[in-house]
């Protein structure tokens, strides 16, 4: 393939230690990242990079395609339940019209007779390498697959096109033996996960360390929101792991219940309209509804509680399925 998506390997060295990213995950995952990368530089069309939830496969994936040559457009979707194949196009569209504001692409002049086709004339008439991103693919339910199976089938046709599909699981007979690679993110080794323990400020590395690592089974996810908490809560890990033994939770529930205590009475609308309507919704629309409030929308952002796709907000599923049962009846 002649398309130049990245000009090298990444060296985890060289990327500098006030970096946002979290230097740990990338660590952990430093052969991944080897791999997505050789994927970005090899034939191949179809990527899947799995991993359990909270592993921080979107986060590895998202450094990566940070660092792509200016030249690529990238097409990134974040799914849900509900996506279908239109969602899907709507949002490819809406990059398109961004990227021709800016220059980077040229508008296809000639007519066509429905959306799909319009879609369909960008990948034709665009030369630059695209790399389209599809994110939490196994939310979307089998109906809605199909379609958009079907539509990566087409674009892995197309010389310039490479495709990154990250899912819990590798979906591949989904894909009718399409080749593909497959990059699997891993939870944390003990030796970065203590590491990452002692740059958050915990002092009690040993036997407490050992029981945290245990609890959240190394998922990168499960210890930030559990060091997110500790710090809001001003508690040390002792009292952190004397609240969960309290509370007779499962450890993932116990974290997502407490994260979600801190949402307050005025957050709380925006919350369960979040919950309700079950797709991302746009900053300008929440503004219009007075639901949106930088301040604390950042908050939430900055501590994993609410994520954004772009200028859209929305709430992970295990989020959602706490909400849902406490929204009564008559409010839902």
């Amino acid at each position: 393939m002649s398309n130049n998506f990245i000009e090298k390997q990444i060296n985890l060295k060289e990327i500098p230690k006030d970096s946002p990213i979290d230097l740990c995950l990338l660590e952990n995952n430093e052969k991944q990242i080897s791999q997505i990368c050789d994927f970005l530089q090899n034939d191949k069309k179809l990527l899947f990079i799995s991993g359990f939830r909270g592993s921080g496969k979107s986060q590895v994936a998202n450094f990566v395609t940070g660092e792509l040559n200016p030249n690529v457009i990238l097409l990134h979707y974040t799914c849900i339940e509900t996506t279908i194949l239109d969602d899907m196009l709507l949002s490819f569209f809406e990059s398109f019209k961004n990227y021709a504001m800016l220059g980077r692409i040229t508008p296809p002049k000639h007519k066509t007779d429905n959306f799909a086709q319009k879609i369909n004339s960008y990948f034709k008439t665009i030369k630059s390498p695209i790399l389209i991103v599809l994110d939490s693919f196994d939310a979307v339910v089998k109906s809605g697959k199909v379609p958009i199976i079907d539509f990566i089938k087409h674009l892995s046709k197309f010389d310039n096109v490479k495709i990154v599909v990250i899912s819990k699981s590798v979906p591949s007979d989904d894909f009718g033996g399409l080749e593909f690679e497959k990059v699997t993110i891993l939870p944390l080794s003990q030796k970065i996960f203590e590491k990452r323990l002692k740059l958050a400020g915990v002092k009690q590395i040993g036997v407490l360390s050992n029981e945290l690592y245990k609890l959240s089974k190394g998922y990168y996810y499960n210890l930030i929101l559990s060091l997110n908490l500790m710090k809001l809560r001003q508690l040390n890990l002792v009292n952190f792991l004397e609240s969960y033994s309290k509370s007779y939770m499962p450890f993932p529930e116990f974290i997502i219940r407490e994260a979600l205590e801190l949402v307050d009475p005025v957050s709380s609308h925006l919350f369960r309209l979040l919950t309700v309507m079950r797709i991302p919704i746009h900053i300008n629309l929440l503004k219009s509804l007075h639901m949106y409030e930088e301040e604390r929308i950042r908050f939430f952002l900055d501590n994993s509680i609410l994520s954004a796709d772009g200028s859209c907000l929305y709430l992970k599923e295990y989020y959602r399925e706490i909400i849902e049962n406490q929204i009564q009846e008559n409010v839902m």
